[in-house]
């Protein structure tokens, strides 16, 4: 009995270190992520190589970072026909973060493609994001609550399926989308905080056919209780190939939207279309919202229906407590019908707005009876300046008996209007007249700039062609020699312009576009009678 008993101890023992081994041969295979892996589908999942997206992202979700991670996509090695779904990755923080290095190469799936769901720190640069099917979806999709999220350089692609289709995707489908709502009219209840959007292209790729793409370029929401400043940048992107919004936030503060490009040359469906929107409505937000030296243009260019409405920025702060400053912004908005180089609705807003060294342009084939202009809307205006801009109605063909075009149009503003260009001198048309060009609207029309002038428009103020240098290639640096140093100075004038020139700080220029005139003297004729030596005449250039 006695051996029996000591036999069976020895296979306990036994028993007990190879379960004991077992567990740690487990534990290390399923340890906590840090350092540098790779993806490549040529190699299979092993060490520090991931043969697929799926594979990395079942081991950020399971397992975690202890350190930062940095994953970087082998050239050649795609493109993967897969999705990248990430939770909440425990360990991560502001040390322990997750860098995707895409390499330029290839996802591509149905919406979403991308979803991060609570996940934070996490940097995608330089990957190509392609939509293969479920055209009414979100592209790349982040919600509950993330933070201190990156998608730089990368590339998202939709090839198939109408920008504006029918429902739902009117009101779901996007490039970029952040937040847990499902539509886009819908409140979210959560926020995103420390978001960086920077640099990338949101657009069709090389389809060479009209009116696809996406119905939202980038989304961005939060919840309305969230008032503090959420520290999101909007910079550096090529925006096209949308159906009605180009960028739209709700919601926001602390936020800079600058640098983008947002032009929709292939609409080809929509109703109406919009640049940027900010919807804050009811609002109050500790930091300003910054919309700075974008770009918006062609955004109805091979639209040709009637009805077709255009709106630059759009800033809706409706009983808002925030702030906007919009600045050195370029809006050239060419279409059928109603267009709004800026619309700054601000009825019992208690923020400043700001608008200050923009350069809108408006034109357009009209037809339409009831079409209307206006270069800047800004009724119920708060304090702010709203000074320095050029607002130029160029439209050739204004067939429009019943309609009007107002540079500026505004109702009981208490902010302060001075140093614009105002002109609308080259507007030509069937039915064109001082009866539907005005220089502006305060309680009734003020048609010339006299008027303007003697009602809130600024001493200031002038009205001449600013002489665009080529507008058909996107050249909208002013060559006009009275308009040259014509703008005012102040707190709120931008020290840098849009192409990043500082501007003179006496005497600046208005218009989104700092500006030098070479004048070259190849004669000068003297008018008056031959005089004897010693004649001396002043020049004037």
């Amino acid at each position: 009995m006695k051996k029996i008993y000591n036999r069976n101890w020895l296979f306990k023992n036994f028993k007990s270190i190879a379960v004991l081994g077992a567990l740690l041969v487990a534990g290390s295979a399923s340890a906590q992520l840090s350092g540098t892996y790779t993806i490549n589908s040529a190699s299979s999942t092993s060490g520090t190589n991931y043969a697929s997206f799926t594979a990395l992202a079942s081991a950020l979700n399971s397992d975690g970072v202890s350190g930062a991670v940095t994953v970087n996509v082998v050239a050649g090695s795609g493109p993967y026909s897969q999705k990248f779904n990430l939770n909440a990755i425990s360990g991560s923080s502001a040390t322990n973060t997750i860098t995707i290095n895409g390499n330029g190469e290839k996802i591509k799936a149905s919406s979403p493609v991308i979803k991060l769901y609570g996940t934070d720190y996490i940097t995608f640069d330089d990957l190509v994001i392609e939509q293969t099917g479920s055209v009414n979806n979100k592209m790349f999709q982040a919600y509950n609550n993330v933070k201190f999220v990156t998608i730089n350089d990368c590339e998202f692609l939709a090839p198939s399926g109408n920008a504006y289709g029918g429902y739902p995707g009117y009101y779901t489908s996007a490039y970029i989308w952040f937040g847990n709502h499902n539509f886009y009219y819908q409140n979210p209840t959560d926020q995103s905080t420390d978001i960086t959007i920077t640099n990338n292209k949101l657009w069709k790729g090389n389809s060479s056919v009209n009116g696809i793409g996406k119905n939202f370029g980038i989304m961005l929401a939060n919840k309305s209780s969230a008032t503090s400043d959420q520290n999101i940048e909007i910079s550096g992107n090529d925006i096209q190939d949308y159906g009605q919004w180009g960028m739209y936030t709700k919601y926001v503060t602390g936020i800079d939207i600058k640098n983008n490009l947002v032009h929709n040359d292939n609409n080809t469906s929509s109703t109406y279309c919009y640049g940027i929107y900010v919807y804050d409505y009811f609002f109050s937000g500790a930091s300003a919202v910054n919309i700075d030296a974008n770009k918006i243009y062609n955004l109805a260019k091979n639209r040709s229906y009637a009805y077709m409405s255009l709106y630059g920025i759009y800033a809706y702060g409706y009983y808002a407590g925030v702030d906007f400053n919009i600045t050195n912004n370029v809006m050239d908005l060419n279409g059928p019908y109603y267009i709004y180089g800026i619309y700054a609705y601000a009825y019992q807003a208690s923020g400043d707005h700001n608008i200050v060294n923009n350069t809108i342009r408006m034109s357009g084939n009209v037809t339409y009876s009831y079409t209307r202009h206006y270069g800047i809307y800004n009724y119920y205006a708060p304090s702010g300046d709203v000074k320095n801009n050029i607002i130029v109605d160029q439209t050739q063909n204004w067939g429009s008996t019943n309609g009007a075009s107002y540079l500026i149009y505004t109702y009981n503003p208490q902010c302060t209007f001075d140093y614009n260009n105002l002109d609308n001198s080259t507007m030509a048309g069937s039915a064109m007249s001082n009866s539907n060009r005005h220089t502006a609207y305060n309680g009734g029309n003020r048609t010339t700039l006299a008027n303007w002038q003697g009602n809130a428009g600024g001493a200031n103020s002038i009205a001449v062609d600013p002489q665009f240098t080529s507008v058909s290639t996107g050249d909208w640096k002013p060559q006009s020699i009275a308009m040259a140093n014509k703008g005012g100075t102040g707190s709120t004038v931008p020290t840098l312009d849009l192409d990043g020139v500082t501007r003179n700080t006496s005497s600046p220029d208005v218009g989104a576009l700092e500006y030098f005139v070479d004048v070259e003297i190849v004669s000068v004729d003297m008018t008056t009678a031959a005089q004897c030596g010693g004649y001396t005449e002043a020049v004037k250039i």
